[in-house]
């Protein structure tokens, strides 16, 4: 399954209906994240090679009380394993600006998957640490040792 990590801004400007387009063969599956108290985000899509549309709801923060709460981490990581069991193409995930949230979602289901998950601890993005240990802890999985470091090293001098 190819995964594709977005801004919210990509996601209303049509990314999914146009890569729909692009692919009329292809299953897609999209996983929409928004700050809690932000208005619903417009997923445009085809419903024709639609899996389907997770919404979540969770602040930018790596603790504190507006994380990702267990059942939204076991939401994800059921979601990421139907989408794989229906033969889901590309899994979209999206949140504010494509570059935290939605990147910790994206490693977390490349693990699951049994992928490569090392673009996204790289530039462009600064994967949120505790989206990506809760989801593989909700599927069972146990994070990566060194995880963090990961993440880290590459911006310290």
């Amino acid at each position: 399954m190819q995964i594709k990590v977005v801004s919210r801004q990509r996601i209303e400007a049509g990314y999914v209906v146009t890569q729909q387009e692009d692919f009329p063969d292809k299953k897609f599956a999209v996983i929409s994240i928004r700050d809690l108290g932000a208005r619903e985000v417009w997923v445009i899509t085809s419903p024709k090679n639609l899996f389907g549309v997770l919404r979540l709801a969770f602040e930018d923060d790596e603790s504190g009380p507006l994380v990702i709460s267990p059942a939204q981490a076991k939401q994800a990581a059921d979601f990421i394993k139907s989408a794989a069991a229906a033969g889901v193409d590309f899994l979209v995930v999206h949140c504010e600006a494509g570059i935290s949230r939605s990147a910790g979602v994206a490693a977390a289901a490349a693990e699951i998957l049994g992928q490569p998950n090392d673009e996204f601890f790289r530039d462009p993005y600064f994967l949120n640490v505790t989206v990506y240990t809760s989801i593989l802890e909700a599927a069972g999985r146990t994070p990566k040792r060194g995880a963090y470091d990961r993440i880290v090293a590459p911006y310290e001098d």
